[in-house]
This record gives structure tokens, C-alpha cells and sequence, in this order.
């Protein structure tokens, strides 16, 4: 009985069938755009009227936040993942107003102003974002900095961290404080496992020029919950701290002191 309507059926799913792998090819490409996450390494070109400039910038994305680290300023925002491979971006800016450039301690303060940006990630290495309002454009280019430490632990970030004038300890349980020797600017704080790459970063600073706050200790990770801190140790080696207290952000950066390699000056004096 409706044998006849075999021949059809056969032609309908074999056409289903055929359309269905064309939409998961690269030509029909079915495939997800790659997703704005990690942390991203390169430069800044911009100008404002007639002045030109080229900027080292970081940038950080994690759950729909933005954050992005010029040596002049400090942009935090949120993100809009769009078709095609673009990202909207509303950035808050954040100024600095005395950096320590010596020791890349840096504090930004809101200025109460904003640049809306559009991001495009054209592979999953590389990303550029564009931005022009009435008092400057710029472009940055970026890559995915594939080198970043992941499968982080606490054990990893332990040890003695350094900038030009000051020292930083963290214990293996991830507590840590730190001093510049020529400010005596101090800080402590705790350090927590976040995700697979990120530290969550508990601060306090005491004695310093700028972002002066008292460490909060009942502070508690909730789940789905973005922390107002995050540490990372980027494929360089260097350990990033970014930490928020409204209107400010604090980004502070640290290089590994080396571990002396230690020469076993025993012999051996047993009798043959």
C-alpha cells in the first residue's frame, strides 16, 4: 500500500540528508563564531585630532565584562557578541591621574564618560576593535595570548613576585602581601581558584598615593557572581592584578624573582 510514494520519500530524505551536511560545512558553515573570551595582548593606534599615537594594551574578556589595559588609561565595559563575528562594546573610561610607570602600578579613575567600540573576531587568534566619537578614533590589534597559564593552581602563583622598587610573597595557600620600598605603599589580600585561567582577588592597600581600601575578609565568591578582582599570569610569566572599587580600577603587574639553582657541595667520604 502506497508503494508508490517510495520513490518520492527516497528523492525527500536523500534532498534533507544533502542539505543538512551542506549546513555544517565550511561553505554553509553551521559552526558557532568563535567566543569572546581570555586574555588578549597588542596595540593601541589612535589619534586624537591631529596627534598620533601607538599604545601597549592588554585586554581581558570574562562573562560578558570588558576590561582594557592601555598604559595611559584603564576601559571597563560590557559586551554584546553579534553575527558575523562582531562584538559590541560600551566601555567606561578611566584615566590616569598619577601612574607609576617605573613599577606598572596604575590606578584609573571614572571620568564619567564613555566609548562604544566595535570588536571583530576574525579567527580565534586575532581580534581588532574600532572606535571614533568627536574626540578620538583609534583601532586596536590584538592576539589571543595562546601562551596565558592555564590549568592554574595555587601552588603555581606561590613565591615571590617583584617590580623595580617593591616585593610581593604568596603563600601556597594563596594569601599574600607586598610593599614598595621607596613609598612604602603596602598591600595583602587573598588569592582564589576562579576558572581553568583566572585567579579571583580579594585587596587591600594601605599607605599608597592612590586606592587606599580595607581589605574585605568575609568577601565570598557566589556563584555566578563576577568578582570585583581577578589575578592571571599571562604567557610571559607576568602576574596581572585587576581590582575595582568604584569610580576606581587598580591594575598592578609583577615579574617571578628566580629561584638560585642550588649546587650539592656534599662528597661523598665513605671508605670503598
Amino acid at each position: 500500500m502506497f508503494g508508490w510514494l517510495r520513490p518520492y520519500l527516497v528523492r525527500l530524505i536523500g534532498l534533507a540528508l544533502s542539505l543538512f551536511i551542506y549546513g555544517c560545512s565550511e561553505d554553509g558553515s553551521s559552526e558557532p563564531a568563535p567566543t569572546l573570551t581570555g586574555f588578549w595582548q597588542g596595540s593601541t593606534f589612535e589619534n586624537v585630532g591631529i596627534v598620533q599615537s601607538t599604545v601597549v594594551s592588554y585586554a581581558l574578556f570574562h562573562e560578558g565584562m570588558a576590561y582594557l589595559l592601555r598604559e595611559d588609561e584603564i576601559q571597563k565595559g560590557f559586551f554584546t557578541v553579534k553575527e558575523n563575528g562582531h562584538s559590541d562594546l560600551i566601555m567606561d573610561l578611566y584615566p590616569y591621574i598619577a601612574p607609576d610607570n617605573i613599577n606598572f602600578f596604575y590606578v584609573g579613575t571614572y571620568n564619567n564618560s564613555n566609548l562604544p567600540m566595535d570588536a571583530l573576531q576574525n579567527t580565534e587568534l586575532d581580534l581588532v576593535i574600532n572606535y571614533n566619537d568627536t574626540n578620538r578614533a583609534g583601532r586596536m590589534i590584538l592576539e589571543l595570548d595562546v601562551d596565558q597559564q592555564l590549568e592554574i593552581s595555587l601552588e603555581r602563583i606561590a613565591g615571590e613576585w617583584k617590580t623595580l622598587d617593591a616585593q610581593m610573597v604568596i603563600s601556597p595557600d594563596g594569601g599574600f602581601n607586598g610593599w614598595n620600598a621607596n613609598t612604602s605603599c603596602q598591600w595583602e589580600g587573598t588569592l582564589s581558584l576562579l576558572t581553568s585561567d583566572l585567579y579571583s582577588l580579594n585587596l587591600g592597600r594601605t599607605n599608597c598615593t592612590e586606592f587606599n581600601i580595607v581589605l574585605d575578609e568575609a568577601t565570598e565568591l557566589i556563584p555566578n557572581i563576577t568578582p570585583d578582582g581577578f589575578a592571571l599570569i599571562d604567557g610571559d610569566g607576568v602576574l596581572h592584578f585587576i581590582a575595582t572599587e568604584d569610580p576606581r580600577i587598580l591594575w598592578m603587574r609583577f615579574d617571578p624573582v628566580a629561584v638560585a639553582a642550588t649546587t650539592d657541595t656534599t662528597t661523598d667520604t665513605t671508605t670503598p
